[in-house]
């Protein structure tokens, strides 16, 4: 099974990864990776604002789905039995996982509210990511609706939701759910 994970920034999909590779042995491919990759080939100073802004361009020029594209030929060839995509953005790149995976391909939204994913942003201390609500906000914004990116209509596509607002116990719980039905946990 292949996972796709969207969600805004601090929203718990990295810790949804970790349980995924925790539980059923996924291995973990990052959308954001890419992208960073790519800009430094570049020799691009990477921020959070010069990630969305390069992504936006490269979408333009590129097409929405190119680092899709790009990831599921990796995924493809590692032939790897559970894998999560982390970082999942907008609608086209769903359309290049689905294409490229049929039903082995779940898209899954984790969502939190604003003032528990700012916490976790403030938290983790990156010095990419906004230092105020109001700079907080306007990412979101960014990402949530703007051009080349479509988080909140991913999170209306995904195949199943996880809330993260709560403890790490109940979202472990949530995510073993979605590995049950799933039939993929790792023993």
């Amino acid at each position: 099974m292949i996972y796709g994970l969207t969600g805004l920034l601090g929203a718990g999909k990295g810790e949804v990864a970790r349980i995924l590779v925790q539980s059923a042995r996924c291995r973990v491919f990052l959308m954001s990776d890419e992208l960073r990759a790519l800009m430094c080939k570049r020799g691009l100073k990477i921020t959070r604002v010069s990630l969305q802004d390069f992504a936006t361009e490269s979408r333009r020029t590129k097409g929405d789905g190119f680092i899709a594209e790009s990831l599921a030929k990796k995924i493809g060839a590692a032939n790897a039995r559970c894998a999560v995509v982390d970082g999942i953005r907008n609608p086209a790149e769903v359309r290049v996982f689905r294409r490229a995976f049929g039903n082995n391909f779940k898209l899954v939204g984790v969502v939190a509210p604003l003032k528990v994913r700012f916490a976790r942003a403030r938290k983790r201390g990156r010095e990419a990511e906004a230092k105020t609500l109001a700079a907080f906000r306007e990412s979101d914004r960014r990402e949530a609706k703007s051009e080349g990116f479509g988080i909140a209509a991913c999170v209306k596509l995904a195949d199943a939701t996880v809330r993260n607002g709560a403890s790490l116990r109940l979202l472990r719980a949530r995510v073993r759910s979605i590995l049950e039905q799933d039939r993929v946990l790792g023993d």
